[in-house]
């Protein structure tokens, strides 16, 4: 009985300190109030949450987005290096436009770049996708 009670503490112990996840893939509605392309597939970007936080507790996040393969060295890629690069241009356009968008994270879509500062996150891929309402949404990919 107490090494089941150990393991039980253990596994809580886990699972309350793992990285925030979001199933299925979570939006918020954001403003991109800067972006610089680096690449044809990376980009710095900084979302302004509208009516909510962009990720919690940031309501701005800065988001470091280079598409990299060794994010999945077991498995396919969740996103096309062209894929990616759809979702960079559609970004690209609505910060031209001034456009709100839609941002969310699937998985564990970001990962804290603490070494940047508070509210700074890397992306490994971003994917446009349509979702039923027919809005567009990026969606931020960094471990599956």
């Amino acid at each position: 009985m107490r090494r089941r009670a150990s393991l039980t503490a253990v596994t809580l112990v886990l699972v309350m300190s793992a990285p925030s996840t979001h199933a299925g893939g979570d939006s918020v509605a954001v403003r991109i109030t800067a972006l610089s392309r680096t690449s044809e597939h990376a980009a710095t970007f900084v979302l302004k949450g509208i009516t909510e936080d962009v990720i919690q507790p940031c309501r701005q996040a800065t988001i470091s987005a280079d598409y990299s393969l060794r994010g999945w060295p077991w498995a396919n890629a969740p996103v096309t290096k062209e894929g990616h690069k759809r979702a960079l241009d559609h970004l690209a356009r609505d910060f031209s436009s001034h456009a709100e968008t839609r941002f969310g994270i699937i998985g564990t879509g970001l990962q804290d770049d603490t070494r940047a500062g508070a509210c700074h996150f890397r992306s490994r891929a971003l994917s446009l996708e349509e979702e039923p309402s027919h809005e567009w949404v990026v969606y931020s990919w960094f471990k599956t």
